[in-house]
């Protein structure tokens, strides 16, 4: 099954195995449920561990802590710290959308004109931005985003979105 990172291994936490972790889902509780499986690894090809959520606390600004069932020693997560976590990706409801499935689209407004490509997505105060070029678009289907574009791998944007661009 596809695998879709949902968190960046950035530190330990204590001596009892607990991992920091920095958010990159928007639904972590489902993600990190207890019992739940996560894949440790740098990327989704080069999985080094396979294991089940123990314990999950939600700090603030995208930042977490998470205990793997098994491992709750320090000496047996200090290896991973700087690694990602992966879970099977789901299949989602109609408007609701992977962000990394969403990088490298073009960024246009409704009359097509193309105000740049977006690069990476960045998570700030649990919101999500994408890079294009040295700005930065906030992901929001409500304001600033009318459609999503799968097969023409566009972002259209509402006049709202196209006035960010504008007005920079």
């Amino acid at each position: 099954m596809e695998k879709v990172r949902i968190a960046k291994i950035v530190n330990t936490h204590g001596l009892k195995g607990e991992l920091k972790i920095y958010l990159t889902t928007s639904n972590p509780e489902m993600r990190f449920a207890k019992n739940s499986i996560v894949y440790i690894g740098e990327n989704p090809n080069s999985i080094l561990l396979t294991a089940k959520v123990l314990n999950y606390k939600y700090k603030s600004n995208s930042i977490a802590f998470v205990t793997l069932s098994g491992y709750e020693d320090i000496n047996k997560v200090e290896q991973y710290v700087n690694t990602n976590m992966y879970a099977d990706k789901l299949e989602l409801e109609d408007g609701s959308y992977y962000i990394d499935d969403l990088i490298g689209f073009k960024i246009v407004d409704s009359n097509q004109k193309e105000f740049g490509i977006a690069e990476k997505a960045v998570y700030v105060s649990d919101k999500i931005y994408f890079v294009v070029g040295k700005d930065y678009l906030p992901f929001d289907t409500e304001h600033f985003i009318d459609k999503v574009d799968l097969e023409k791998k566009e972002l259209i944007l509402s006049e709202l979105g196209a006035g960010i661009f504008e007005w920079l």
